[in-house]
């Protein structure tokens, strides 16, 4: 069980034209145990969220559950900040999984999905 939270639950995102993107356009933070801090998704932020090749899209399409923890997912692979190397990142994103809520089967091959092929820093 987990003590994480994402604030608000459905958090305003606008679709951009012409595009599989989504630009963050209202609050959205999330407490995360792993990192032990509030982390805020900027506005304007722009996510792809699930990085998915298009091949891949009818088994994890990029819409539904696990788009909100991919936000803060993709904000944190773009700013690497100090404190998060990127198995924390992933750790993160799990975490957002949970909250969101993902079914475990998804939640386990979005995840390991990330940590085997998604960026390595830290």
């Amino acid at each position: 069980m987990t003590h994480a939270e994402i604030i608000p639950e459905e958090p305003l995102v606008r679709l951009i034209r012409n595009s599989y993107d989504v630009r963050v356009a209202g609050p959205l933070s999330m407490y995360s145990e792993v990192a032990g801090r509030w982390i805020h998704v900027r506005y304007g932020f722009v996510s792809d969220l699930l990085s998915v090749p298009f091949f891949w899209r009818r088994l994890v399409p990029k819409s539904g559950p696990g788009r909100i923890a991919a936000i803060f997912h993709d904000q944190l692979c773009v700013d690497r900040p100090d404190w998060c190397a990127s198995k924390m990142a992933h750790k993160i994103f799990e975490e957002a999984l949970i909250v969101t809520p993902v079914s475990k089967t998804r939640r386990r091959a979005l995840y390991h999905s990330v940590d085997l092929f998604g960026p390595k820093w830290g």
